[in-house]
């Protein structure tokens, strides 16, 4: 099953049990209009993002086992990997139709990136490759078991959680210049690494239970920060503002981080685009506590 939650306060909105399979991954599309949820017979079922209800679903022929998903940056195409046909698909969401079926012995994860190409990386071999959505191969890499990957809102970095045996490290890349700029050396499985659409920020975390945060200026990574988990981190998902990082972890708690700290007073909240502290009855007279502009906590 799947739940989806509330972003103001972390409730269940809902729980998803998908007709067929078992739920492997699930993904908004980049507007928030429709959720997908892919199961393990390679099934992806739609869903309207505000009440829930089925709109569509697909069945990608990808054959049993764990399948990921991704949505394009249009939201128009879908992109599907796993099962254990050694096959990856990019779909036409408008149609139906398949739009490429790309050859990829046991894929483990897959993402688009921002200008609708695709990254796909392999469970048991030294591959990671880059194709555009139509399936044509741009380059490929040894890079190992990569559990994790994740560009940049232009498409210009890619950080990667990759594994292979003692070696497990959290990477930072160039896909342009096929260049690699960063690595981290980690002392268990890495399984998350995530990068801001601003490319300020980078996360990597896995099995040594430590969240890492590293800044990011051009091509140069800087470690800035760690922080203690209760578990082992199993997902990561920057806010589309770059402003927030949600980490997931084995025994199901949710850390959220915030990328400024706010020393606003009570009735106030900070503007993250000015960094000032404005009143909250400046749009709300009624509200007396708030998270921004839209959101009241407290009425007076």
């Amino acid at each position: 099953m799947a739940h989806i939650w509330s972003a103001a306060n972390f409730a269940i909105l809902t729980t998803i049990t998908p007709a067929s399979g078992t739920a492997t991954s699930g993904r908004f599309n980049k507007n928030n209009t429709l959720f997908g949820v892919s199961t393990s017979t390679s099934m992806v079922y739609f869903y309207n993002s505000t009440d829930f209800t089925l709109l569509s679903s697909i069945n990608a022929g990808l054959g049993s086992g764990t399948t990921k998903i991704d949505f394009s940056s249009g939201g128009t195409n879908l992109l599907i990997c796993g099962g254990n046909l050694n096959t990856a698909k990019v779909f036409d969401l408008n149609t139906g139709a398949t739009v490429s079926s790309i050859s990829f012995s046991n894929a483990q994860t897959c993402v688009f990136a921002p200008n609708n190409n695709v990254a796909i990386s392999a469970s048991s071999s030294a591959t990671l490759k880059y194709f555009t959505m139509a399936g044509a191969l741009i380059w490929s890499q040894n890079y190992n078991s990569c559990q994790d990957l994740c560009f940049d809102g232009t498409s210009t970095a890619l950080v990667m959680a990759c594994n292979n045996g003692a070696n497990k490290k959290g990477f930072g890349f160039d896909p342009a210049s096929q260049t690699e700029y960063y690595s981290y050396i980690s002392s268990g499985i890495m399984r998350v690494s995530q990068i801001s659409g601003d490319s300020s920020y980078a996360a990597y975390a896995g099995d040594e239970k430590v969240l890492f945060i590293v800044s990011k200026t051009g091509t140069t990574y800087t470690m800035a920060q760690n922080f203690p988990l209760d578990s082992e981190a199993y997902s990561g998902d920057f806010s589309s503002d770059s402003n927030y990082l949600l980490i997931g972890t084995r025994l199901g708690y949710i850390y959220e981080y915030a990328k400024f700290c706010s020393d606003c007073s009570s009735g106030t909240y900070q503007n993250l685009t000015t960094l000032s502290c404005e009143l909250c009855a400046q749009y709300n007279r009624a509200c007396g506590s708030c998270i921004n502009s839209t959101y009241c906590t407290e009425c007076v």
